[in-house]
C-alpha cells in the first residue's frame, strides 16, 4: 500500500484540519445566545458554547464568566455578561 506525500502525518494534519473548520464552522451557525431570554443557567451556557457545565463553573469561579448565585448554589448568568462569554471563547479564550 502507497502512502500518499506527506505521509501519515500529513494524512492526519488534514483530517483535524478538517475536523476543527467543521466544528468552527458549527458554532459560527448557531446563535451566541437566546435573545429572548434575560438570565442563563450554567446548562444553558455549557449547550450554547459546547462546553462541558463544569468547564463553564470552573471559568465562574475563575474570573472568566461573571454569574451570580441568588438562591445560594446555582449560578445565573446575564444575556450581556453570556455574550462576552461566548466571543471569548470563539477568540480562543486570549
Amino acid at each position: 500500500m502507497s502512502v500518499p506525500d506527506g505521509g501519515i502525518e500529513g494524512i492526519v494534519r488534514r483530517i483535524v484540519r478538517e475536523e476543527v473548520e467543521r466544528v468552527y464552522a458549527a458554532s459560527l451557525a448557531r446563535p451566541a445566545v437566546e435573545e429572548r431570554k434575560l438570565l442563563y443557567s450554567v446548562t444553558d451556557i455549557a449547550a450554547v458554547t459546547g462546553m462541558s457545565a463544569q468547564y463553564v463553573r470552573n471559568d465562574i469561579r475563575n474570573g472568566h464568566l461573571a454569574a451570580t448565585q441568588p438562591s445560594g448554589s446555582k449560578y445565573l448568568i446575564d444575556r450581556e455578561a453570556a455574550s462576552q462569554y461566548a466571543s471569548w471563547l470563539r477568540a480562543g479564550r486570549p
